[in-house]
């Protein structure tokens, strides 16, 4: 393993290390999960979390069902345009110990998919969308803003097209898919490896936090919540956060239409060859004149082409007006400022009181 380049202080700060309990008050398992930070395609061991690698294997407490997406009732509906698949029998409720537990439609239509689709994605969503990059100008500068579940990164980049997007600001990367994190490695983003449900940093040591477009991913309202949860418990009183999810009524217009709250939707893998124009960057040199748009059409083949595609099922619970402003209201300490519509998603702005 290459020599730990991050300064050990700074890991200091900002990490810590944790046990979660079950409800018999042992550990899950005996092993130990390794966080990695992410710099220049090195993985560096920085600190080791008790339990966090054994969060799907412990046996399963009495009382408790774990969603099988083998096992889901599937409707698909009929609409004109794009086509989902309505899922039933989903969000049962459950406390946070079930929440740490992750479902196999998770692992199976979300963490697997991403990680397949990771460098198809990244050539495919790479344009910040421009009130998230306004957001994260209207914090202060020099200001200090977790971006968990951040993808390819391209909240991290300092400009798009000219444009800033965090210049000015210091933003710690994390997502759930190793191989997106590889892709922002190679853009010299600092970027970490772990789980929204249970997030290593300390208390209150972010300025603000983003998560963008990764709670409709979360099949439970337990699970919805635990990772508000951690969110807000790891930005400092005063500090803000945004929050951006599918919204299951599509404006007008939209190919996109969503019948159910909880559906799987298509992904085409194609060959990325003939996607993007070459000259794309994520800085402010010359690219493409459209903006990046949730899971818009992909770029059509040439007259007369055939190209082979794997298809792949992602899970979504797409959100209804209101969904996450009640989420909030649900954790302690948040306040939410404001909900809007978005690029086919619902958000909020919330701030994090002190303590009472």
């Amino acid at each position: 393993m290459d020599k730990l380049t991050t300064p050990i202080g700074f890991c200091k700060v900002l990490f810590r290390c944790v046990h979660f309990p079950t409800r018999t008050g042992t550990l899950y398992g005996t092993e130990y999960f390794v966080l990695y930070t992410i710099r220049k395609n090195n993985f560096y061991d920085i600190v080791r979390m008790e339990g966090s690698a054994s969060l799907g294997k412990r046996a399963q407490p009495a009382g408790e069902t774990t969603v099988d997406a083998r096992q889901v009732k599937q409707k698909k509906t009929s609409v004109k345009g794009k086509r989902a698949v309505v899922i039933e029998g989903l969000d049962k409720g459950g406390d946070s110990d079930y929440a740490l537990h992750t479902p196999d439609i998770e692992k199976d239509h979300v963490h697997k998919v991403y990680d397949d689709i990771a460098e198809h994605w990244n050539h495919t969503r790479y344009a910040p969308w421009p009130q998230v990059a306004e957001f994260i100008q209207s914090i202060p500068a020099n200001s200090l803003v977790a971006d968990v579940g951040c993808g390819n990164g391209k909240y991290m980049k300092e400009y798009y097209r000219n444009q800033p997007v965090s210049n000015g600001r210091f933003l710690l990367g994390s997502d759930r898919s190793l191989n997106l994190l590889k892709i922002c490695a190679g853009q010299n983003l600092e970027v970490s490896h772990f789980d929204n449900m249970t997030i290593p940093y300390r208390d209150a040591v972010f300025d603000a936090g983003i998560s963008i477009a990764v709670f409709h991913h979360f099949s439970t309202k337990a699970r919805r919540l635990q990772a508000l949860a951690e969110l807000s418990r790891i930005i400092r009183p005063g500090g803000k956060l945004l929050i951006y999810a599918w919204a299951q009524d599509q404006p007008t217009g939209s190919r996109r239409r969503f019948e159910g709250p909880d559906v799987f939707v298509k992904w085409h893998l194609r060959g990325i060859d003939k996607l993007r124009p070459k000259n794309r960057t994520g800085d402010g040199s010359k690219g493409p004149k459209s903006v990046d748009k949730p899971d818009s059409p992909q770029q059509p083949q040439g007259k007369g082409e055939t190209e082979k595609q794997d298809v792949y099922q992602r899970y979504c619970h797409v959100y209804q007006k209101g969904e996450l402003t009640e989420l909030a209201a649900l954790t302690p300490g948040l306040v939410v400022e404001k909900e809007y519509f978005d690029t086919g998603n619902w958000a909020v702005i919330a701030t994090k009181q002190a303590a009472q």
